[in-house]
């Protein structure tokens, strides 16, 4: 019994609904306590006991009727406290000759202070200013004489006193009780803001150490790029200097042209050797050693971060393609810079050389989330950089475990003989155009033109097959999809590549199923496509990113996925208010508009159970109505999920 009132009166007393109880139980004790005074002044069976007795019970009745309303929830202290007063003006009629009395009228006030509401104590002492001042004008004598008219002002300017000097109370408490509900947020974010304090400082040194190195990966790509393009013009302007000697000499004697031919010899071996010093100067070939090079990174930034980084190699390999050896430095430093901006205290940095290609996954054991908020997304030139040369780039967070970095870079393969191109067009002049470009590109031939499906079947079942075949989708009569899916068919090793006007999920879908391996716009750049070209005769498979984006969306559009996302925030949502079945049914029978009996019919239980769930319903909601509820439900997402779940 003790541990019910416990539950129902002096705990969560920052709701409504527990107030409201508390103050049925001090109304129950303190009457109980008046039916004794009024028992030793008065017998049981007198008018004035009997009168007493039963305006309590009345009292008491009626408060614990109407708290079972819960729309009524919210206004329920003003109906108690006016109930309160009228039976304090009850008694002062029944035992008018007590001067006793007359301290019900404080007791009511001081008794408003449950809620800790300023506007309810003001209520109270104001009617009861009100009621004092009116029963000593119109019915002192008969009422009260107890309140002469000579002294009335005291007891008017302690009721005074004492609304004014509560209100104030129910301020200082308001704001005293907020103080000790935010106590320990307060405190966890004085030690989350001293822990991230110490986290900015590391990451400042952190961060001045990658730019640092970044400054010098830019400063020496920046001077290789220099030094390529210094020694292509000087080759160039070598190239042209010996031709137009060998085409002049003719117009000298022996003699002077054998002079000429010398000083050609000598300028050829000094432009040769400054080419030499220039590739010296410009480039530190030992540094294009991958491995070497992140090792060193590595191990300053594990230095400088105080972090605890493994470094694994698999299929060890010394030199790799020159554009890769920058973004793999630039991958790892991001990746390190994100695991420090996640407080992560340890990493693992893995690097496998593969036939077809590179990958480096990069994990740690920080936060697990999102840091690009608060300092700017750090993968975003890398993530470019990666994209630019047909690679992937992912990065997944699992929060309070950390987050893994994946790269991966398609490995180039040297070809000993041209690339063999077909190109299949409906169009005349795209199909020239292209052939056009392809063959003006050393390692390229296109060897036949069609513009249909047919003829493209018809020739490779009839010649040797080509090594890619660029295809217009929206071929006439043997369309381009159908064309791909009996060319793989015929030959899976040929690679197909599809070329259109226009993004269209259908066709983008159809392509790919047929086994597509390139999906492009006509629009793309004709150095885009011939590096396309290159890297799909090399092994890889190449998807635009315009393409997996088009998939994407279309995927996240499914009503599967949709589905998915209710039963998520369904869930999430019980349990954040703690509704258990039961009540989730019965949420949705009201929604339906059933009536408490006939909920309780369907559910085999009585009506006042049904009240009672439903009343946990409100307060578990923080709604005072059923209007509220329903509508609150459906704002969270509950009620969609619960009408699938008992359809």
């Amino acid at each position: 019994m003790l541990y019910w009132i416990k539950q129902k009166c002096f705990v969560n007393l920052e709701k409504e609904t527990q107030k409201n109880n508390l103050l049925v139980f001090v109304v129950i004790v303190t009457y109980t306590m008046a039916e004794g005074n009024v028992l030793q002044n008065n017998a049981f069976t007198s008018m004035e006991h009997l009168l007493f007795l039963a305006s309590s019970l009345l009292i008491i009745l009626l408060g614990l009727f109407i708290i079972r309303i819960p729309y009524l929830s919210g206004i329920y202290k003003y109906i108690m406290m006016t109930l309160l007063m009228m039976h304090t003006i009850m008694q002062i009629c029944i035992f008018n000759h007590l001067p006793e009395v007359y301290q019900t009228v404080y007791f009511n006030i001081a008794l408003s202070l449950i809620y800790l509401d300023g506007y309810l104590i003001l209520f109270v002492g104001m009617i009861s200013l009100v009621f004092t001042l009116l029963i000593r004008v119109f019915g002192g004598d008969l009422f009260v004489p107890f309140l002469r008219l000579e002294t009335v002002n005291i007891p008017l300017g302690i009721l005074f006193e004492t609304t004014v000097v509560l209100w104030a109370i129910t301020k200082i408490g308001g704001s005293y009780a907020l103080i000790l509900k935010n106590k320990n947020e307060i405190k966890k974010l004085l030690d989350e803001n001293n822990i991230q304090l110490n986290i900015i400082k590391n990451q400042k040194k952190v961060l001045e150490e990658y730019t640092s190195q970044v400054e010098s990966l830019v400063q020496r790509e920046e001077r290789n790029r220099i030094a390529q393009q210094l020694q292509h013009t000087l080759g160039q302007s070598l190239a042209s200097i010996i031709f137009e000697i060998e085409s002049i000499t003719y117009l000298f004697d022996k003699k002077d042209a054998k002079k000429i031919k010398q000083a050609a010899d000598f300028m050829t071996v000094a432009i040769q050797t400054f080419q030499t010093n220039l590739s010296q100067v410009f480039t530190d070939q030992k540094s294009l050693n991958v491995i070497e090079a992140i090792k060193s990174m590595v191990n300053r930034f594990a230095e400088s971060a105080g972090m605890n980084i493994n470094l694994h190699i698999m299929n060890k390999e010394e030199e790799i393609y020159r554009p890769y050896f920058y973004v793999i430095l630039r991958g790892i430093q991001e990746s390190l810079i994100n695991a420090n901006f996640g407080a992560a205290t340890e990493a693992s940095i893995t690097i496998h050389f593969q036939p077809d290609n590179i990958t480096i996954q990069i994990s740690d054991n920080g936060m697990g989330k999102e840091v690009s908020e608060r300092y700017g997304s750090v993968f975003s030139d890398i993530e470019s950089r990666v994209n630019d040369l047909h690679g992937r780039f992912q990065i997944s967070y699992f929060p309070g475990k950390g987050s893994i970095v994946t790269l991966e870079l398609p490995q180039k393969t040297n070809r000993n003989d041209d690339i063999k191109v077909l190109i299949v067009d409906s169009e005349p002049f795209v199909r020239q155009g292209i052939e056009m470009f392809l063959n003006s590109e050393e390692d390229m031939t296109v060897i036949n033109l069609f513009g249909s499906g047919e003829d493209a079947v018809s020739y490779c079942r009839c010649n040797q097959p080509p090594d890619i075949v660029i295809i217009d989708v929206s071929l006439h009569e043997l369309d381009g999809v159908e064309t791909t899916r009996i060319i793989k068919e015929l030959y899976p090793h040929v690679r197909v590549l599809v070329l259109t006007h226009e993004h269209h999920v259908a066709s983008v879908a159809a392509a790919l199923e047929a086994g597509a391996d390139a999906y492009l716009l006509k629009s793309t750049s004709p150095q885009n496509l011939v590096m396309s070209i290159r890297f799909l005769c090399s092994g890889g498979r190449l998807i635009s990113k315009e393409t997996y984006s088009l998939l994407a969306n279309h995927i996240l559009k499914s009503e599967n996925l949709k589905r998915l996302e209710r039963k998520i925030v369904y869930q999430e949502m019980v349990n954040h208010y703690g509704l258990k079945d039961k009540e989730l049914q019965i949420l949705k029978m009201l929604a339906g508009g059933l009536k408490y009996r006939e909920i309780a019919a369907n559910l085999f239980l009585t009506e006042g159970t049904i009240r009672n769930y439903i009343s946990s319903i409100y307060a578990k909601l923080n709604v005072q109505h059923k209007k509220q509820a329903i509508e609150k439900a459906e704002k969270l997402g509950i009620m969609m999920e619960v009408n699938e779940k008992t359809s």
